[in-house]
């Protein structure tokens, strides 16, 4: 172009005003352009140019290749022509420069948005992510047409940064497919093959970009904590989730009905639920191996719980219950007590406990007890960790022995006392470590029982106290003809059933004073003397006197005999056993009734006279023992019953 106007040259019948570059001979070109084919992408004009300044104008670029869009100006001068062909033409040599046409990629990795209590791959980086870049067509090299990258070849690899970006840049035009070939833990390999397309938009834009946005799905594990029963989420269990290298993923408290949610477990790989702590009342869950859907879908996890179940109950030795005692268990591994039914106070029914924690040591201890037991040993036991094979609640049972006391109260011959009342009171120790009894709030001995004997040979006192405990045993009245205990008598309930407990509570016989006076039965103011008189009980055996020796006395000067015997609650008599000279025996009996408390005061015996009468047909100074009167009265009823034999005969 030369002020303004293309330059226009004339060949023989055809006009140029428009020079076209070409290596293709076969190619048709539109009619005004000069096409001769050469190498190295060169044309010169068919005819000289006149010197003068010229300006050259690209009116359109090979493909491939973007279209100078500047003139490019140059003077012809004789000067600086310097070139010279092989038909020693000057020439000068004007370059004009064509940009390569390149595609360019950017690449946006993104990840599905996904509600989750724990999204492991937002917590890190998204480098790492691999993308192949693979030939759609055959990739032709625009400079000589030839392919340069075959159909289905990989051009290249390239790799996301943390922030999930990747730019390639210098692809050559054509067609294209991404592939995703590697992705993170945690991602979903996205599987799609995205087509790229790099082509001239036109023919001044060196540079084609394409962008891609690539969404991955997200790993979903999804976590739920039931009961046995099916019933919701049990709240307040620590679980964890560990992988194959024993590392913590995720850690997380249990909510009532609320799943948990973990994005971004590796796709394939193993991974172990653990419970590290459990509730009250449930064993703890095994561990469950689990494997992450490859495929983006939701694996649900579900680890289920098994409730603790205890029964305690409180029996005696014989398997029944035992009722109105205090039980108290504590938690050793946190020292907490742990409620029980009925304020720890037992019934009929056993405790069922639902509220105690696996894997923990408890103790089961009786704190305040009934009248009748003993109070048990304290008990310890560990909760399984895991649910044990066994069916049914766990059973533990705290055994109270049966106090067994029995007393007898006996006189000093080991005979029932009648009509004693007794007491019992509860003990304690003063400063002097002396026992003495627990006073009520009316400054009284604290009662725990009272009773009067009757003609039983024991009592069962060990239904009214308590094992262990000390008590006070008091004698408040004694019978008629008996002394108090001589003191009090403090004991400790231990008796058992195997290893009874007996009390013997001895009341000591009064003594009683009998006075016998022998005299004349014909004058009362003549007493006898050596009259034998024996002192007989009610059953008619002889009795001792407080010396231990036999009642058989003779009567003084004066008439009398005395005796000193301990009293007998079933009577006794006075018989005379042999009379004196002169007199006949009396057989009568003189019981001795009527008694009083004075008649145990040697002053104020008991009084008796008996008056015996002559003989009268027994030579006198012959006296007739007892002895001599039975042999008569004998001999008389063995006549009489020979003589009504031998008449039946």
């Amino acid at each position: 172009m030369q002020h303004g106007n293309y330059v226009v040259q004339r060949v023989g019948e055809r006009s140029y005003d428009t020079f076209q570059t070409s290596t293709n001979e076969d190619k048709k070109y539109p009619e005004g352009t000069f096409c001769v084919t050469q190498q190295g992408g060169t044309i010169t004009t068919p005819l000289k140019l006149a010197p003068g300044s010229y300006t050259i104008e690209e009116i359109s670029s090979p493909d491939g290749f973007t279209r100078e869009t500047q003139e490019i100006p140059f003077t012809l001068k004789q000067e600086n022509v310097v070139n010279v062909d092989e038909d020693n033409n000057q020439y000068i040599t004007v370059e004009v420069k064509n940009n390569r046409m390149y595609g360019q990629l950017e690449l946006q990795k993104q990840v599905e948005e996904y509600q989750s209590d724990r999204n492991l791959v937002t917590e890190k980086s998204l480098a790492g992510i691999i993308f192949r870049l693979v030939a759609a067509e055959d990739i032709i090299e625009p400079i000589h047409g030839k392919v340069i990258l075959p159909k289905g070849q990989t051009y290249t690899e390239f790799t996301t940064d943390e922030n999930g970006y990747a730019f390639v840049e210098h692809i050559p035009l054509g067609k294209y497919v991404v592939q995703e070939i590697q992705t993170l833990d945690g991602l979903v390999l996205n599987e799609t093959t995205y087509p790229v397309e790099f082509n001239a938009e036109d023919d001044v834009t060196a540079t084609i970009h394409r962008k891609l946005i690539i969404t991955n799905e997200i790993t979903k594990t999804d976590i739920t904590k039931t009961m046995i029963t099916g019933g919701p989420e049990t709240p307040g269990a620590k679980l964890q989730v560990i992988d194959e290298e024993n590392t913590v993923i995720d850690e997380w408290v249990s909510a009532y009905q609320v799943v948990h949610k973990i994005a971004g477990l590796t796709a394939g790989k193993k991974y172990t639920l653990h419970e590290e702590m459990t509730v009250d009342g449930y064993y703890y869950a095994d561990d469950i191996t689990f494997t992450v859907n490859e495929d983006g879908s939701i694996l649900a996890v579900e680890m289920i719980d098994k409730p603790v179940e205890y029964l305690i109950e409180k029996v005696n030795e014989e398997g029944k219950a035992v009722s109105g005692v205090r039980l108290q268990l504590r938690n050793l591994s946190t020292g907490e007590l742990v409620p029980l039914p009925n304020d720890g106070i037992t019934t009929d029914e056993g405790f069922h406990l639902n509220n105690l924690h696996a894997g923990q040591q408890y103790e089961l201890e009786e704190v305040e007890i009934i009248n009748g037991v003993h109070r048990a040993s304290t008990i310890q036991f560990t909760v399984p960790k895991y649910n044990p094979t066994t069916s049914g609640p766990i059973k533990i049972q705290m055994i109270d022995l049966t106090v067994d006391i029995s007393l007898k109260k006996v006189d000093e011959d080991g005979k029932t006392v009648v009509g004693s009342t007794l007491e019992i009171y509860e003990a304690t120790q003063n400063e002097n470590h002396e026992y003495i009894p627990v006073l009520d709030e009316n400054q009284n001995p604290k009662l725990v029982y009272r009773f009067t004997t009757t003609d039983e040979d024991v009592y069962d006192i060990g239904q009214y106290v308590k094992g262990g405990n000390t008590y006070i045993l008091h004698e408040v009245e004694a019978p008629f003809g008996y002394e108090l205990m001589d003191q009090d008598i403090i004991f400790t309930a231990t008796g058992t059933k195997e290893k009874p407990q007996l009390i013997q509570a001895v009341d000591r016989k009064k003594k009683i004073y009998v006075r016998v006076k022998k005299v004349d039965a014909e004058d009362h103011d003549t007493v006898l003397e050596n009259t034998e008189f024996t002192l007989f009980h009610s059953d008619s055996t002889i009795a001792k006197d407080i010396y231990g020796r036999t009642t058989v006395g003779l009567t003084d000067e004066h008439g009398f005999v005395d005796f000193a015997v301990p009293y007998a609650a079933e009577g006794l008599y006075v018989m005379e056993t042999e009379a004196p000279k002169g007199y006949e025996i009396s057989v009568e009996k003189y019981e001795i009734k009527h008694l009083s408390n004075l008649n145990f005061n040697p002053d104020k015996p008991v009084e008796l006279t008996v008056a015996d009468e002559k003989e009268k047909d027994i030579p006198t100074g012959v006296g007739i023992s007892f002895g001599v009167w039975f042999c008569i009265v004998g001999g008389i009823i063995g006549i009489a019953w020979t003589f009504f034999s031998t008449r039946r005969r």
